[in-house]
């Protein structure tokens, strides 16, 4: 239904109520709409917003942060501590399991990297944070 005029406003506002529905409107006609209705039609126009309650708009996105919180983010930073505390605790003799699935042992800890021996009798550095777990014979 198109609003030509102001003769067509009631016929529109008619329209919305006998349908129920919530139409999205353009705002140019929102605009046009706004400024020529009485302030007891204007809710129709403004959004559920405004004439919901907040709290009720806000509790499903609530809800959903809670259960993101504990489903994702909690797990994901347990398991980094975890992760960490591992790292803290290697020492030299201790075996590793690398990122890309090497089994190495430790020689020497340094600060930002390990001294690794590989079976062959290589050795190398590797970062900290390749280390993919401890491995347990």
């Amino acid at each position: 239904m198109l609003i030509k005029d102001k003769k067509s406003i009631p016929k529109y506002l008619k329209y919305i109520k006998e349908e129920k529905t919530n139409a999205v409107i353009n705002p140019v006609i929102r605009f046009f709409l706004v400024k020529y209705l009485s302030k007891s039609n204007k809710r129709i126009f403004m959004g559920t917003a405004q004439a919901g309650n907040l709290l009720g708009s806000l509790l499903p996105l609530i809800v959903l942060f809670v259960i993101f919180y504990f489903l994702i983010i909690r797990p994901q930073q347990k398991q980094q501590k975890q992760h960490q505390q591992m790292l803290e605790s290697l020492k030299k003799g201790d075996k590793i399991v690398t990122n890309g699935g090497l089994i190495v042992e430790i020689v020497n800890v340094e600060p930002e990297y390990f001294v690794v021996k590989h079976p062959d009798g290589a050795k190398s550095r590797l970062v900290k944070s390749f280390i993919s777990s401890k491995w347990e014979d």
